[in-house]
């Protein structure tokens, strides 16, 4: 079968230029690089730059993305106390992890058969194993904060209890934190 095609992200297209990033393409791009990051190479930010370049030079991203990523607060993010011990435990630490299970209709929603299964998919950001061998499960956000970070835990807290059973089913270990990183705030 081949299905239909698929024009790819701008971020992986090094030869487009796609001018201002939007917001959802912002989210993608700050997402990609985390992702692509070496964690362990994040100690200011010169070294964040050069790692950046690199993703220029192999065009992996393109000159507009490249000028658009936060460095301060990407580098903002290594020095807290979260990216700190995500470069510590960098050995056990996930990045992008996909997942799909069966859920109970009836755990999500009300007034619906106990029968009826979904399926429960997504990536987690990132999520590394700490010393007590326990998963501590990390959400980055690109969103523009417009309210309290209490008001933005409670927009996310139906994704995180589902990301957190997806960790705990697949690992078989217990979630022992979560956080949500606000790279608007830098918190």
């Amino acid at each position: 079968y081949s299905g239909p095609n698929f024009a790819a992200p701008a971020f992986a297209d090094g030869n487009k230029n796609t001018g201002k990033i939007s917001g959802a393409k912002y989210g993608t791009l700050i997402h990609f690089i985390m992702e692509k990051l070496d964690f362990k190479n994040c100690t200011d930010e010169v070294h964040i730059k050069a790692q950046l370049d690199n993703m220029l030079k192999s065009q992996y991203i393109n000159e507009a993305e490249y000028e658009a990523v936060p460095v301060k607060s990407i580098y903002g993010f290594f020095k807290s106390r979260l990216g700190q011990n995500m470069v510590k435990h960098s050995d056990t630490l996930y990045k992008e992890f996909q997942f799909k299970y069966l859920m109970g209709a009836n755990e999500i929603y009300d007034n619906v058969s106990a029968n009826d299964d979904i399926i429960v998919q997504g990536i987690i950001d990132a999520f590394y194993i700490d010393d007590d061998g326990q998963a501590v499960l990390i959400d980055y956000k690109t969103d523009r904060v417009i309210t309290t970070p209490d008001e933005i835990a409670e927009k996310y807290r139906a994704q995180i209890k589902y990301y957190s059973i997806a960790l705990e089913r697949t690992l078989e270990k217990k979630v022992k934190k979560k956080f949500i990183y606000l790279f608007d705030t830098d918190t």
